[in-house]
């Protein structure tokens, strides 16, 4: 949630900075459509540690029990 504001934060800097250059030059801006951010926060892998360890890639629907080597970086399983 943090980074989304942080995000938003940056992009209203960003448009106001924007709109003061495109100003000077005699541009105006009526308006600007915000991205949306939000698909980048998808989940790419899950770790479940109880009841079962279970570590479930959801770009390669890969699921393995090795969750002590995946996080000790043996990722190559979801490449």
């Amino acid at each position: 949630m943090k980074l989304i504001i942080n995000q938003e934060n940056a992009l209203r800097i960003l448009k106001s900075k924007l709109n003061i250059i495109m100003h000077l030059k005699g541009v105006t801006l009526d308006k600007i459509i915000p991205t949306d951010v939000a698909p980048k926060l998808k989940t790419i892998r899950e770790y479940v540690f109880y009841p079962k360890e279970v570590v479930k890639d959801w770009r390669t629907k890969i699921k393995t029990n090795a969750i002590k080597d995946i996080l000790n970086g043996n990722i190559d399983l979801f490449t």
